[in-house]
C-alpha cells in the first residue's frame, strides 16, 4: 500500500519538498505529544492554585523524557553506524562514532561526574 502511495508522488523538486516538510511537521507534532503526554501522566490529580503539578515541573519531565530516548537511542544509533563503518572499512569513521557515542554517553550516565569535570576544567582554565 505504501509503494502505491509514493508511486503517486510526481518526481519533482517541488513535491521532494513538500514531502520534506510534512514528514518534518509528522515528527514535531509526534514529539509534541510525547512530552506532553508524559508531563500529563507524571501529575494526574494533583492541582495548586496555579496548575497542575506536572505542568510546573514541565522542564524537568521533559528533560527526563529526553534522557530516557537519549539512552534507548544512543547505543542503538551507534551500532548501526558502526556497522557501516566497519563495512566499508573507514578507521577515521569509526573513531569519530567512538568518540561521539563517549561524550554523549559521559552526558546520559554519568550526569555529576560530568558537571564536576567540566567545573574543574573551567577552573583551571579560567
Amino acid at each position: 500500500m505504501l509503494s502505491s502511495v509514493l508511486a503517486a508522488i510526481p518526481d519533482s523538486p517541488r513535491n521532494r519538498v513538500l514531502l520534506a516538510a510534512v514528514f518534518a511537521a509528522a515528527v514535531a507534532i509526534l514529539a509534541v505529544l510525547i512530552f506532553t503526554g508524559t508531563a500529563w501522566a507524571a501529575g494526574t490529580t494533583t492541582t495548586t492554585g496555579s496548575g497542575s503539578t506536572a505542568f510546573q515541573n514541565g522542564g524537568q519531565n521533559v528533560g527526563n523524557a529526553l534522557m530516557a530516548w537519549g539512552k534507548a537511542l544512543l547505543f542503538a544509533v551507534a551500532a548501526i553506524m558502526g556497522i557501516g563503518a566497519l563495512v566499508r572499512r573507514s578507521v577515521g569513521e569509526g573513531v569519530t562514532i567512538l568518540v561521539i557515542v563517549l561524550i554523549l554517553g559521559a552526558f546520559l550516565y554519568d550526569q555529576t561526574d560530568t558537571e564536576n569535570l567540566i567545573r574543574n576544567l573551567w577552573g583551571a582554565i579560567s
